[in-house]
């Protein structure tokens, strides 16, 4: 990184990289000494030596070349402060009329990083404690602008077909929310299907076609996986390289934790809530338990169950079902629907009936999509259903108006309390009995024998 004579790069040297310079006049006057160099020449401040003839801090043989609007030498040597020491070397360079006398490119350099990786390292001790991920997003951007100099920038967020912008610094032409489809985002594409940061030097609007990219000629861009994407752009060529790139790497890689911390936060709350959930639902099951035991008859009970299942477990519609003479006969239903709106009475070796198959099995199914699984819904607005086996006399089915899956925490709870901890297990000891004498006579429903039967089932559920 050189020296250059534009002014905003002088300010980044004089007032932030805490470099040792001084600035002189064309009449030879000191008038900018930076604490740095002060106290390299071993002076006790700057203000002794501000408004002091340059011949304070270098050679008067030297001295005399800086007087005047002419040519000025390449570098310097400082005063040592140690008699019989060489005195370093600073290179000299015409700023703003003035003469900026400063470390080699290389000190320079070397001291810009080291004040980058000071300023990263406080930037990863904010993201580790940001509460949001828009927070998070305008901190990286901050960072990215004041800290690395990178007037243009963008976080892009990646889903299968495109990236969203999420956020931007002042200078990007592109707005949040802004979509680029993946084969208008050549550049973002490019490094977030590979997953490695690139730095495009020149030429990026010729070789990519990128509307992100309509007037800028060099790029770094950095994936952040599985999130989305960092980049920062410029309309000159050249104007980053592995220098800029590795400084972008270790942002983005805080950026990228950040995310991460974000997510399990997210995760953990939502479990905490499942968890929460899951408490008030074993209250309100064992406070309708114990109201079940006041049931006096077994349509009670069933009507109990079926509110107690929409209430508590936010299923659709409820149905219940007794086998008789090898027929699934509907004897319950949700508080929105009749007997008339439920099956009819079907045999119970139906294929396409979703609780005629959990008879026969004895075994809990969790059913995404009803139709698309080969069973006849009771009504069309019903897509996704939990389908229960009640001992050895019927069924349950809970349905829900969408799609999706049922959890099977809910196929658990249902089936657990449904057949071993509510009354429902009990209310039809009648048909029981009579189904023990057919039983003696070898005269079982179909597919009730009593080795295949059993209330618990939840380790069926499929």
């Amino acid at each position: 990184m050189a020296i250059t004579s534009d002014a905003r790069r002088f300010r980044v040297l004089v007032e932030q990289l805490e470099l040792p310079v001084f600035v002189v006049d064309n009449t030879g006057t000191l008038t900018h000494v930076s604490p740095e160099f002060a106290e390299r020449v071993g002076s006790e401040g700057t203000e002794s030596l501000v408004g002091k003839s340059v011949t304070q801090v270098i050679r008067e043989r030297d001295a005399d070349a800086l007087v005047g609007p002419g040519e000025i030498p390449d570098t310097v040597s400082i005063r040592p402060t140690q008699a019989n020491e060489p005195g370093p070397q600073y290179d000299l360079r015409r700023v703003d009329g003035e003469i900026l006398g400063c470390p080699p490119p290389d000190a320079v350099e070397n001291a810009e990083v080291a004040r980058a990786l000071r300023a990263l390292h406080e930037t990863t001790r904010v993201l580790r404690r940001t509460e949001s991920r828009d927070k998070t997003r305008s901190v990286v951007i901050e960072s990215a602008v004041d800290v690395l100099g990178f007037d243009r920038c963008l976080l892009a967020e990646a889903d299968d077909s495109a990236f969203e912008v999420r956020a931007t610094s002042a200078n990007c032409p592109l707005e949040p929310g802004e979509d680029l489809h993946r084969k208008e985002a050549g550049l973002l594409d490019a490094a977030y299907r590979v997953d490695e940061p690139r730095v495009t030097a020149e030429g990026v609007t010729a070789a990519s076609g990128d509307r992100s990219h309509s007037s800028v000629r060099s790029a770094i861009t950095v994936p952040v996986k599985p999130w989305g994407v960092f980049q920062a752009q410029s309309t000159t060529p050249d104007s980053f390289d592995d220098r800029d790139r590795r400084l972008a790497e270790m942002l983005v890689s805080s950026f990228g934790a950040a995310i991460k911390r974000h997510r399990r936060e997210t995760q953990l709350r939502g479990a905490t809530k499942a968890q929460e959930r899951q408490r008030r639902q074993i209250e309100a099951v064992h406070t309708v338990t114990a109201e079940m035991k006041s049931c006096e008859t077994r349509q009670a009970v069933y009507e109990l169950t079926i509110e107690a299942v929409e209430d508590i477990f936010s299923f659709d519609i409820c149905a219940i079902g007794e086998v008789e003479s090898g027929v699934l006969v509907p004897k319950a239903v949700g508080s929105d629907l009749s007997l008339d709106d439920c099956y009819e009475e079907t045999p119970i070796d139906q294929e396409d009936n979703l609780g005629s198959h959990t008879y026969r099995r004895g075994e809990s199914f969790v059913v995404d999509d009803l139709q698309a699984a080969g069973y006849l819904p009771a009504q069309p607005c019903y897509r996704s259903a939990l389908s229960l086996p009640l001992g050895d006399w019927g069924c349950s089915r809970l349905s829900r108006s969408r799609p999706g899956r049922s959890t099977r925490r809910t196929a658990d709870w249902s089936n657990c309390w449904l057949n071993t901890r509510s009354p429902l297990s009990s209310a039809s000891t009648g048909r029981q009995s009579s189904n023990a004498e057919h039983a003696n006579s070898n005269s079982r429903m179909p597919g009730s024998t009593s080795s295949r039967r059993s209330s618990h089932t939840t380790s069926g559920i499929r």
